[in-house]
């Protein structure tokens, strides 16, 4: 009696650590012989029937020896196999059971198929075992018992492990950005223009705001870094109606596992920013680039205006003196002098308005260039793209800082709609001994986090945003219109600029060849001053106004390249400028 509750008590103990140490592929064979010298089974086994001298055996007990010999070796194998296939039914009994709970019945039909077609393969080997020994057919059914509630589990964690629960449900890629800092203006600009645009002082703002943007690049991947923490309490740990005062120093780290994507998402969200930033700057840079060509254009065309009526109106002082000679002598009526003075006065007062227009537009470029003036205005002079000629792209600022607001967008929507998702983090902790607790205290696995209810937040900015991107399809909309209305203007502008540019020039010529014959004619008395003074200053009018015809062409390509976000094309910077903002 003693043997065989040892037996029923130390047996099924060592069946598993057997099974542990060698695994579930040996034979029923293997098994019996591991049992037969395991020390449990040695020690509790000391009766005549389970005894060294009685042959234990399987290879024995299959071969043909006396009557007496197999009829022990029967006996044995019969109690080896009640022994045996007890814990084992016990177990498939167990998975039988635990198998109908609900989590296992997720598991795909293709798992139970592999599964069905798997018993089907074990049947033909136990039917191929019985044709040549019954006892086989038994060992062969007692593993199958075995190993399958090991297959069903190993299929369970398999699919448990490619779930949605253990893995993002999305690969979030996060765009590249390259940041604009201080040294890049030195390192990568290449044109006086450039550089003085870039050190503008708005200019420099917005580049200061890439800058600060793209911090918060580091701050949300420090998310995903490795944590500690250390913190003590000190005060009283009461306990089984004692009070005692102490203190307890606990030491915990923490490192972020996975949140389907969700950290991803605010890393993608804070680099679209620092794209918007770096596009918002460009945007910026434009326009003071616009501002600068512009007070150059007026600049020079004032220059040159200015430079056509000085010299008019030097031939006009060699006849002056004349005209008042002949107007004191009474030669010259009151009237013809009138309108020479209605003429000289409106010359004059062309040449004073120019005068302050170059006077204001130095004095901006002066202030806004400082000590770079004079190689910047020797720049634009050599590099201004004359006539006709608008070398522009498709390349959009506008248009593109609407592309990355559209993703920003999308990816807020996908943060709200995943608001609610797992995040998974590996923990560890270390905490020292208390009044409480004598020992360190140690923990190490996971927590497992997910929010539960937002209020309605989640739709309410779902929503929201989704009426935003309307908008914005609305602005791209608007946008390609605008565009193609401002290019539709400047051709249709290119052909009244060369019709009015040549009536402008043949003007030009006609009180030329007027001045010059009257010229010639009052060399020999033949016309009076007036005509000959009114023709010098109608000339001067007309060449004035072929310079002005000029600035004015400047002037509507310049705003027709502003329009399309390329004014550095008037003067031909633009791959100096976008290699700096580069925003992939």
């Amino acid at each position: 009696m003693k043997t065989d509750s040892a037996l029923k008590l130390k047996l099924p103990l060592a069946i598993i650590v057997i099974l542990l140490l060698n695994g579930c592929s040996y034979s029923a064979d293997n098994i019996v012989e591991n049992l037969k010298n395991s020390p449990i089974l040695s020690s509790t086994h000391k009766s005549k029937t389970l005894s060294a001298s009685s042959s234990f055996e399987v290879a024995n007990s299959r071969s043909k020896n006396s009557s007496n010999e197999q009829d022990t070796s029967d006996t044995e194998y019969e109690k080896a196999k009640a022994l045996l296939t007890a814990p084992v039914i016990a177990a498939d009994n167990f998975f039988e059971n635990f198998t109908s709970y609900p989590i296992f019945a997720q598991i795909d039909k293709d798992k139970v198929s592999n599964g069905a077609s798997s018993k089907k393969a074990i049947e033909p080997k136990i039917k191929d075992a019985a044709g040549t020994s019954p006892k086989n057919v038994e060992y062969e059914q007692a593993k199958a018992l075995l190993t399958a509630p090991v297959i069903a589990a190993d299929d369970f964690f398999e699919r448990l492990k490619n779930s949605s629960f253990f893995a993002p449900a999305d690969q979030v890629s996060v765009p590249k950005v390259n940041a604009l800092t201080n040294k890049l203006i030195e390192d990568n600009a290449k044109h006086q223009t450039t550089i003085a645009v870039l050190n503008s002082p708005v200019v420099t703002v917005a580049r200061k705001s890439i800058i600060a943007s793209s911090s918060s690049l580091d701050v949300i991947a420090s998310q995903k870094n490795l944590t500690a923490n250390l913190s003590t309490n000190a005060g009283i740990f009461p306990e089984s109606g004692k009070v005692q005062p102490g203190a307890q120093a606990t030491f915990s780290l923490s490192k972020f596992m996975f949140d389907y994507g969700q950290t991803d998402r605010q890393l993608k969200l804070a680099a679209l920013e620092t794209q918007a930033s770096i596009l918002s700057a460009h945007t910026t840079l434009n326009s003071e680039l616009t501002n600068l060509l512009s007070n150059f254009i007026v600049l020079d065309g004032a220059r040159n205006s200015l430079a056509v009526i000085d010299a008019y109106l030097a031939q006009y002082s060699k006849r002056e003196q004349t005209i008042r000679t002949a107007v004191s002598s009474g030669i010259l009526s009151r009237t013809d002098l009138l309108e020479i003075e209605a003429a000289k006065n409106n010359i004059d007062s062309q040449y004073e308005s120019l005068k302050l227009t170059k006077s204001q537009s130095e004095k901006f470029l002066k202030t806004y260039l400082d000590d770079r003036y004079s190689k910047v205005n020797e720049e634009i002079s050599n590099r201004l793209v004359p006539g006709y000629e608008l070398n522009y792209t498709k390349t959009n600022v506008s248009s593109d800082l609407i592309v990355v607001r559209q993703i920003a967008l999308e990816t807020e929507i996908e943060i709200a709609q995943n608001f609610d998702r797992y995040r998974i983090n590996a923990n560890a902790s270390l905490s020292s001994p208390s009044p409480v607790n004598e020992s360190f205290s140690t923990f190490a696995g996971f927590s497992v986090t997910k929010p539960i209810l937002d209020g309605g937040q989640s739709p309410a900015t779902i929503r929201k945003k989704k009426a935003d991107l309307e908008v914005l399809i609305q602005e791209t909309k608007a946008l390609e219109l605008q565009r193609e209305l401002v290019l539709s203007s400047w051709e249709v502008y290119k052909k009244y600029h060369r019709i009015d540019g040549e009536f402008l020039e043949e003007r030009k010529e006609i009180l030329l060849n007027k001045s010059i014959e009257l010229e010639r004619r009052f060399k020999a008395g033949q016309v009076g001053v007036v005509s000959l003074a009114s023709a010098i200053l109608n000339s001067a009018q007309a060449e004035v106004d072929i310079i002005q015809h000029q600035t004015e062409l400047m002037q509507k390509k310049l705003e027709t390249a502003s329009a399309i976000t390329q004014p550095c094309a008037v003067v031909d910077i633009c791959k100096d400028i976008q290699q700096i903002f580069l925003t992939e």
